[in-house]
Formats: C-alpha cells, sequence, structure tokens
C-alpha cells in the first residue's frame, strides 16, 4: 500500500467527508464512540470553515487514490484558561485499517503541534476494549490520566473509557 496523502481539511472536502462519516457510523461500533456529527454536507462545510479559522485546532484528512480513508480533527478549548488544550477524535477506514494511517495522523498532528504556539496539551477518550488504540495512543506518548468506569453501554454492557494525554513544550 502506498504512503496516504496527510492534510487539513478544506470546506471543499464536505461531501467526500460526509460520505466516509455516514459509512463509518454503519460499522459495529463497538470499540469507538463518536461524537455527534453534522447531519448534512453544508453542515459539514461550516464546521470545516470554523476549523480554517480557529488558530487552536485542525482537521486531518487522510488521502490514498483520491479517497479519504482517515480523519483526525482536534478542537482547542475556547475558554481562555483552556486554549492550550484539546481533544482529538481519530478514524480510519475499515478497509485500510492496521497499515499506519491513524499513526500517520497522530504523527502528523504533533508536528502541527509542534509549530503551534498555543497547543501544549493534547487529550483523547479511549474505549478500554479498544485495544489496538490504547497500544497505539501509548506508543506514541499519550499517557493515562483516568477511567471512566462503565462510561458507555457497548452491547448492554458498560466499557469503561480511559482517559489520556500528552504535553509538549512551549
Amino acid at each position: 500500500m502506498s504512503e496516504p496523502i496527510i492534510r487539513e481539511a478544506s470546506p471543499a472536502d464536505a461531501g467526500a467527508l460526509h460520505e466516509y462519516l455516514v459509512e463509518l457510523i454503519g460499522e459495529d461500533l463497538s470499540t469507538i464512540t463518536l461524537a455527534s456529527r453534522p447531519s448534512t454536507v453544508e453542515q459539514l462545510q461550516a464546521v470545516l470553515r470554523q476549523y480554517a479559522e480557529l488558530n487552536n485546532s485542525v482537521f486531518l484528512l487522510a488521502i490514498l487514490d483520491n479517497k479519504i480513508v482517515g480523519q483526525l480533527d482536534f478542537q482547542g478549548g475556547w475558554h481562555p484558561k483552556k486554549r492550550h488544550a484539546g481533544g482529538i477524535s481519530v478514524s480510519t477506514h475499515r478497509d485500510y485499517r492496521g497499515h499506519g494511517i491513524g499513526t500517520r495522523l497522530v504523527e502528523s498532528l504533533f508536528e502541527w503541534v509542534s509549530s503551534n504556539p498555543i497547543v501544549t496539551r493534547v487529550e483523547l477518550e479511549v474505549l478500554s476494549n479498544n485495544q489496538r488504540a490504547l497500544d497505539l495512543y501509548t506508543r506514541l506518548g499519550f499517557t493515562v490520566e483516568g477511567t471512566k468506569k462503565g462510561a458507555v453501554i457497548v452491547d448492554g454492557k458498560p466499557v469503561d473509557n480511559i482517559l489520556m494525554a500528552r504535553m509538549f513544550p512551549n
């Protein structure tokens, strides 16, 4: 498999990104949680415009053969005391998992953070039943900061949500 192109999303990507997200949401999501996503292409265009305007947030796409195969969004805090920190959401198309795309997306975020004078903390939440993601984030320098016991119900059973973060020097 060739290397994906990692780049910032633009409002022009809204249609393809919407298709990607609709397909992702249709999967068995027992190991991931999804934040609410815009339900129309127009709403997604507006969201991508907002990301482009914010200096502490970024929305990255992994593109392979002119197709979106992964995405990472980092949303920085809006309150002045929390602008330095933000949370990420990462996903990879099911046909491309296990090929390093998630790693490349997170590493690209780290490059962006290293050149950003505001952001010094990247946070995430991952379900305890998603060992592949836990291993990835640990390998990339995230540390566990806490656990939300039984935070999510999967197949009728409570699953813990693991809180992780990585700090960056100013």
